[in-house]
């Protein structure tokens, strides 16, 4: 009994904190009604969602919580001033790896001065190659079943024909996904969250090879239930699936690397999907 009622005490702490963060992205989603700030939304979001997982894992810390807001403070305005002074292009616009170290100078101060153990990236090159191939064994299964599936399913449910527009670049939408949409993201929910969640409920599963537990599927769920609490959209339920693929990645490799390419792997696929299907 008594270690029910403190499961559910953590369960509930957790879930507060994870809705104060999507509330915060809510009020970053309102703040491009500035004109200072219109076009920094993905940039504000992912430094939000960085600053908030290292301030949460230093909660006990106060002098090391004010000192990572200070740097990621001190990052994006730099970056804000270098931007408006026309010292650097928009990072979004062009493949401008100047403006994402800037933006990602806060983060990577922010995990050199944290004392928690908990791993979020590949410390040996032989991990990173471990994620990198499972990253790339995952997406060969997937996406080919994927644009088979999704040209028969436009074709029967909302007619639609593929048409070739030859400027689109994979290159660019992956660049822009993976550094300010699907890295932050995968900081927060399966870096932080998930591993939040397995501290509750363990890890007594085996799902394909890896250790999971109840942590997969919850945040998984949560990470759907995210979007629309933010953007109500019918087909947000779907974000389940790919997101337990992402989960599996991390527990598989024990870092959210893959998860991150393969989380923007499938942004970049239903961006293109979005544009050539007509």
């Amino acid at each position: 009994m008594e270690e029910k009622k403190k499961k559910k005490k953590s369960l509930e702490e957790l879930l507060w904190r994870w809705f104060l963060i999507i509330f915060g992205i809510a009020l970053i989603q309102e703040l491009q009604r500035w004109p200072t700030f219109k076009n920094f939304n993905l940039e504000m979001t992912a430094s939000f969602l960085f600053l908030s997982t290292l301030f949460l894992i230093n909660w006990t810390q106060l002098q090391k919580k004010i000192l990572i807001i200070f740097i990621f403070l001190s990052s994006f305005l730099l970056f804000l001033f270098l931007y408006t002074k026309d010292f650097l292009p928009y990072p979004l616009a062009k493949w401008n790896i100047v403006s994402v170290l800037i933006l990602y100078s806060g983060l990577i101060l922010g995990l050199l001065l944290s004392s928690s153990k908990q791993i979020f990236f590949e410390k040996h090159p032989s991990q990173l190659l471990k994620s990198l191939l499972w990253f790339i064994v995952l997406s060969t299964v997937v996406f080919p079943l994927l644009i088979w599936l999704n040209h028969y399913f436009q074709d029967w449910f909302f007619h639609r024909r593929y048409i070739l527009r030859n400027n689109f670049s994979l290159e660019a939408t992956f660049f822009q996904h993976f550094f300010f949409i699907a890295l932050p993201e995968e900081f927060f929910f399966r870096g932080y969250l998930q591993e939040q969640l397995n501290k509750i409920y363990g890890r007594p599963f085996k799902l394909l090879g890896a250790q999971v537990g109840h942590g997969l599927w919850i945040c998984s769920a949560i990470f759907a239930l995210s979007h629309s609490l933010i953007a109500l959209q019918w087909w947000h339920f779907a974000i389940f699936f790919p997101a337990m693929a992402f989960g599996w990645l991390r527990e598989k490799t024990g870092a959210i690397t893959s998860s991150a390419l393969f989380h923007a792997a499938s942004n970049t696929f239903a961006i293109w999907v979005g544009y050539h299907y007509l």
